[in-house]
């Protein structure tokens, strides 16, 4: 019940409320991951990376962490400005979820961040040409406008409103 009331109060924003709920379902179970990985999402939202990975560490370290819990680790290590450890829990979880677009994406942007760009540009418009969602859309586009490359950052928008006519995203970033 923590569990469920902390990751309700998590989508919320409620995240102090988050963090009592969930660290103490931690503490009454240790090893439980679910309740890991949510404590550490909740500690990202609230700029906290190295509580992030301190909630992680027994399920890293053990050998239990998943996809999902590595791409934690790896946005964790991301704000930290660790791009090197960040790149290593994307790729483990890419290695687990091939498949995952937000991971994929994640993975390109750490590439970003190690002064790949022209590698990480590549994967976003890949990404962005077969995922039906807007995660790497909107990711290329924020690398292009940050580019100053306005043509391309335009191109990527266009790419975007065909894919999702009915929604205004496209609209408002023209």
């Amino acid at each position: 019940l923590l569990t469920m009331g902390g990751a309700l109060d998590l989508n919320l924003g409620a995240l102090l409320a988050a963090e009592a709920k969930l660290g103490k379902a931690v503490q009454m179970a240790e090893k439980m991951p679910v309740a890991r990985k949510l404590l550490a999402e909740t500690y990202l939202q609230m700029g906290q990376p190295d509580k992030s990975l301190s909630a992680l560490r027994p399920l890293l370290e053990g050998g239990v962490a998943d996809g999902e819990m590595l791409a934690v680790a790896g946005r964790a290590y991301l704000q930290q400005g660790d791009a090197v450890r960040a790149d290593a829990m994307f790729s483990s979880a890419a290695k687990l979820k091939p498949k995952d677009v937000q991971i994929q994406t994640a993975l390109a942007l750490t590439d970003l961040a190690r002064g790949k760009a022209e590698t990480a540009l590549d994967a976003l418009q890949q990404i962005a040409s077969t995922d039906p969602g807007d995660m790497a859309d909107l990711a290329l586009i924020s690398v292009r406008f940050r580019r100053r490359e306005f043509d391309a950052a335009l191109a990527a928008i266009a790419a975007l409103e065909k894919k999702q006519p009915t929604k205004p995203a496209a609209v408002f970033l023209r």
